[in-house]
């Protein structure tokens, strides 16, 4: 009772990537004469919602292996997670939560991950492994529109350390 719009659900998928190598951020190959990566990947996705008319409760967690299809000693894996708790008050139209992410990834994030195509090669500029937490307040202005209030700390990784974020979200 009160708990009807609870879930519970796993996926999973599988596939090939084949990108170029770029060993260090910052660095630059050109895609004509870079090192090709052909890599095999399966993942996995799990996640649990609970709802309830005062509370909800989402949690998801979500793992993959990069597995070079030439040497297939080398393996990269990445994961992933989210925990968010949230109250419904004001009738429901109010939703005050707190959340925590966190994403990880091989060491040194990986050959292939965040690279970015220009017109003189490839090249390595970002690696997102981070731990966040967030707070904020979501409020249902009407059925189809939502506005929401954020502050998010990021406990580790290169983004700054603090940060706000507005959002108006509407639905049809």
């Amino acid at each position: 009772p009160g708990f009807k719009d609870s879930r519970i659900g796993v996926s999973g998928w599988f596939g090939n990537i084949d990108t170029v190598r770029v060993n260090a951020l910052g660095d630059m190959v050109d895609g004509a004469t870079a090192d090709t990566l052909l890599l095999k990947e399966h993942g996995l996705d799990a996640y649990v919602v609970v709802n309830h008319r005062h509370f909800s409760v989402n949690a998801e967690w979500v793992r993959t292996i990069q597995r070079d299809r030439v040497d297939t000693d080398n393996a990269y894996r990445v994961s992933g997670g989210l925990i968010e708790v949230s109250a419904h008050v004001r009738d429901g139209k109010m939703h005050p939560y707190v959340r925590f992410d966190r994403t990880m990834l091989p060491e040194d994030g990986g050959p292939y991950i965040s690279l970015r195509e220009t017109d003189a090669g490839f090249t390595r500029v970002y690696i997102p492994e981070t731990k966040s937490a967030m707070t904020g307040v979501a409020y249902d202005l009407n059925q189809h529109m939502r506005v929401k209030g954020e502050y998010i700390h990021h406990l580790s990784g290169p983004r700054d350390r603090h940060g706000v974020a507005g959002q108006l979200a509407f639905g049809f």
